[in-house]
């Protein structure tokens, strides 16, 4: 059970390096390259007549007005990311703050 809760995802929202080149930013649209700091946050996800939850990223250079702008503050995100991000160095940290 302790194994299970410790490969669980961290909850939203938290910050990682990204694995792959695939996610695209939602703040700007652009693609998010591997290796790079990302902001990751839920998102509504539409499929067909339902919609779930699932992870949303964006540049950290985006994050703040895409959180502001959909309802959340810059402070409610900074706390949420220090609160929740576990698998980053003190440096990598330093990065994201600042340019959140």
């Amino acid at each position: 059970m302790a194994e299970a809760e410790a490969n669980k995802p961290p909850p939203f929202p938290h910050a990682d390096r990204a694995p792959t080149g695939r996610a695209k930013c939602q703040g700007c649209g652009e693609t998010i390259p591997k290796g790079v700091l990302r902001v990751a946050f839920e998102r509504d996800i539409e499929r067909g007549m339902t919609v779930t939850k699932g992870a949303g990223y964006l540049h950290p250079a985006c994050a703040a007005a895409y959180v502001e702008e959909h309802g959340s503050t810059h402070a409610e995100l900074t706390d949420g990311l220090r609160k929740n991000t576990r698998s980053l160095s003190d440096a990598d940290l330093e990065a994201l703050f600042a340019e959140v």
